[in-house]
């Protein structure tokens, strides 16, 4: 029993390992992307003179710094340490938090500039607008793809910015085909950089605090631990169940400790392995199961 249960763990072992390496290897990719594509935005929000443009690349330079913390973040996270008997997973929830904080940062240049150029507006090179807004939608949408696939929590936030930045493009686009096609109301240009700032820092506090719930130990939102309780409470070995607690150590990996109540201790190992063999079916891959007696036969302890 001893020897299929340590293989099994190897197994499971070997899963999370590749998964782990594929979301490193996603999230490297998405850097690369992004960072390339900033220096082209710099270069074409000076020769469009598009603060749009302009904001823009400095968002993505945020992104691009994070992606890169994000990536080396994520590759410590794994390393062990006694010191951290649940290893560091939760550096890649600090990087998300330096993500957001960089983001906020860019959206309040972003919103000064926006209104400046909206109080004075400049005429923009629209058909170099047009084509750069293309450009964006193309490599930011392939790089949102690339990481879509994966489940870790950077990931998860690396994808929505990448997706803001589709959104933003298509703006861009919208601004870019109005100017050009009445060859004036530049200061659309402005407005757009605008809603798109505010539109950043909306979902940027929106996923903070998802982040925030996470270091403070909230239970996760799709578990109860009323329906945890409820749902082994239909088990016939149980009597009760209480002490529970629950949390998420990084947004994926979530971790249950409870006491249960059974009839006797010669009970106890079959309807732990019961118990943890249903928490698995609900998400739960990390258990702590204390076992209470209702009957003796001498001591039970």
């Amino acid at each position: 029993m001893s020897l299929l249960h340590n293989h099994k763990h190897h197994n499971t072992e070997k899963k999370d390992n590749k998964k782990e390496n594929k979301s490193e290897k996603a999230i490297l990719r998405a850097f690369i992307i992004n960072f390339t594509f900033t220096i082209i935005e710099f270069i074409g929000g000076i020769l469009t003179n598009s603060i749009a443009i302009l904001s823009d690349a400095l968002h993505d330079l945020g992104d691009s710094i994070s992606l890169g913390m994000a990536y080396f973040l994520e590759k410590i996270s794994r390393k062990k340490h006694r010191r951290f008997s649940y290893g560091l997973k939760r550096l890649s929830l600090l990087s998300s938090l330096i993500l957001g904080t960089i983001l906020l940062i860019g959206s309040g240049i972003i919103i000064k500039e926006s209104i400046e150029r909206i109080l004075s507006p400049e005429p923009i090179h629209s058909l170099g607008m047009i084509a750069l807004a293309i450009l964006g939608i193309t490599i930011n949408g392939y790089g949102a793809y690339i990481t879509s696939k994966g489940s870790s929590f950077n990931e998860k936030i690396v994808t929505l910015h990448l997706l803001e930045d589709v959104a933003g493009w298509i703006a861009v686009l919208f601004a870019g085909i109005v100017t050009y096609a009445f060859n004036s109301f530049y200061y659309i240009d402005g407005i757009i950089s605008l809603i798109f700032a505010f539109f950043i820092i909306y979902n940027v506090l929106r996923n903070s605090k998802e982040v925030i719930m996470i270091f403070l130990q909230a239970s996760p939102k799709e578990h109860s631990v009323d329906d945890i309780k409820n749902k082994l409470l239909t088990m016939k070995e149980v009597l009760d169940v209480h002490d529970i607690h629950l949390w998420s150590l990084d947004g994926n990996t979530n971790i249950l400790t409870l006491h249960v109540l059974i009839e006797e201790k010669t009970e106890s190992e079959r309807v732990k392995e019961k118990i943890k063999k249903k928490l698995k079916t609900m998400g739960i891959e990390h258990s702590t199961i204390e076992i209470e007696y209702n009957k003796c036969e001498e001591k039970c302890e």
